[in-house]
């Protein structure tokens, strides 16, 4: 399958006879699915894990590309620069290719969608092994800075 599929748990209820139910829902572009397993909740705890944990992968290689991606965006304005530096190009030149290739040279900043993605930022930056600021994270996620901050501070 191709195409990319949202799920999410819905809330839990009882029956008549007070038995618990745990309904899951999958969405796609086409379809709608519900499933209602007639189990107690916490014997689907390893089910809920291993669908956190596919999202999670999901988010993790998100934003291991958005960090190549915006690297080879800031290398390809750092080489238009020094071409312009050491005389190679005119101001006119570069003004002109910024203008004519913005998304070769721009990295666009966007808010935080989802809190939970802080936890799988920050565990890309240890398996990095170096301490950035919060403007380098910025930068390297395409993230705005005082978003991150503000979302940082709500989990403390």
């Amino acid at each position: 399958m191709s195409e990319l599929m949202t799920m999410q748990w819905g809330s839990s209820f009882e029956s008549e006879k007070s038995e618990e139910f745990e309904s899951f829902e999958a969405f796609s572009k086409q379809e709608e699915i519900t499933i209602m397993f007639r189990t107690d909740n916490r014997k689907l705890d390893h089910f809920r894990k291993a669908i956190a944990e596919i999202e999670d992968h999901s988010v993790y290689k998100k934003y291991c590309i958005l960090a190549v991606q915006n690297l080879l965006k800031k290398n390809h304005l750092l080489e238009l620069s020094l071409e312009l530096a050491e005389e190679q190009i005119s101001e006119e030149d570069f003004e002109n290719e910024l203008d004519a290739n913005p998304s070769k040279y721009t990295i666009d900043i966007n808010y935080i969608e989802n809190i939970n993605d802080l936890s799988v930022i920050s565990k890309i930056i240890q398996e990095v092994g170096q301490s950035f600021s919060v403007d380098e994270v910025s930068e390297i996620f395409s993230l705005d800075s005082e978003d991150i901050e503000s979302k940082l501070s709500l989990l403390k």
